[in-house]
């Protein structure tokens, strides 16, 4: 978990952010191609002929112009970071944050799809533990939030020192300086030797099976050895979607069982009170003595947002095309 400067400590705080809907032209268009009405795990073959030709014709003009189909979503959601309480960012660093939102919500939302988590209460609460944890990947203050943030020059023997303190002989660091080697990284933060070397069977299993879906888009199936060159987890940013995604689904981050499918299951109780109490109970999930209320609070702002495209409650495979 980062350590976060004073003037970007947050109080937990439930979400104000009634923003109005804002219909634009965009979301008119993603509401045409029947993206609202998808099933969960849809896919473009299980869509309508019509809206299979809808979607490679905008897809082949956003090849020519963007290749941004999911703009109007993206960006709305990266505007959101932060608004609960609004003062805590100035312009100038929440358009830093934001700048971050726009390159990593794309990620995570792929690697939800391939992962195979489609319902939208799972996928905003990821978006929201990943706005927590890393700013989304920002550098603010001269420190790249992919890293835990100790308070120290980045590589100082201050910082290591900090570290080996904090994780030393913890999850799996028994040799000298490995609290400092496996410290936090990625979107939403992975620490200890035991925790990379579980991650990393669990990430190379997971794409030595590839499903159709990942086969189609060009995803990069190649293994990595996240034990040995930890940087992975925070210098590729579609590794740190996948570990963030997989960590939170499996329960890597604090095992044992707790995990998105604990939390969210599919027959819950759809109510906002109900949806409230899963956020915060979710935070088990990483850490359970931190702001709980407050990233429930993002979530449910993050929840509401993706609402207004996904109608359906699940976000369509064919996203992974797009984003």
């Amino acid at each position: 978990m980062p350590i976060h400067p004073p003037n970007l400590d947050r109080e937990s705080s439930v979400s104000s952010e009634e923003e109005e809907e804002k219909t634009t032209e965009e979301e008119n268009n993603i509401s045409d191609l029947g993206v609202k009405s998808a099933l969960p795990n849809s896919s473009p073959t299980q869509q309508s002929d019509e809206d299979t030709s809808l979607v490679a014709q905008i897809y082949d003009e956003s090849r020519a112009e963007d290749r941004d189909f999911l703009r109007p979503l993206v960006v709305e959601l990266a505007n959101n970071v932060y608004t609960i309480p609004p003062e805590k960012l100035n312009d100038g660093e929440k358009q830093i944050v934001e700048e971050a939102a726009r390159d990593a919500i794309p990620r995570l939302l792929k690697f939800s799809v391939l992962t195979g988590i489609t319902q939208l209460e799972p996928i905003a609460y990821i978006i929201a533990t990943a706005e927590h944890e890393s700013y989304f990947g920002a550098t603010l203050y001269g420190h790249n939030y992919m890293y835990e943030y100790s308070g120290e020059r980045p590589g100082s023997q201050q910082e290591q020192d900090y570290f080996n303190n904090a994780y030393g002989g913890r999850n799996g660091n028994d040799r000298v300086n490995d609290g400092y080697k496996y410290r936090g990284r990625g979107f939403v933060q992975i620490t200890g030797e035991a925790n990379y070397d579980k991650m990393q069977e669990v990430y190379n299993r997971a794409i030595s099976n590839p499903t159709a879906l990942e086969r189609q888009a060009n995803i990069d199936l190649s293994p990595i050895d996240l034990v040995n060159n930890p940087d992975i987890a925070a210098d590729d940013r579609d590794v740190a979607a996948r570990i963030a995604v997989l960590g939170m689904q499996q329960g890597i981050f604090r095992p044992p069982n707790n995990n998105l499918p604990f939390f969210f299951r599919v027959n819950a109780p759809r109510n906002e009170r109900a949806r409230r109490q899963r956020f915060e109970n979710a935070r088990q999930i990483v850490n359970p003595d931190d702001r709980a209320g407050y990233i429930a609070g993002r979530a449910e702002a993050y929840y509401q947002t993706l609402t207004r495209f996904f109608e359906s409650g699940y976000l369509p495979s064919s996203i992974v095309e797009f984003s």
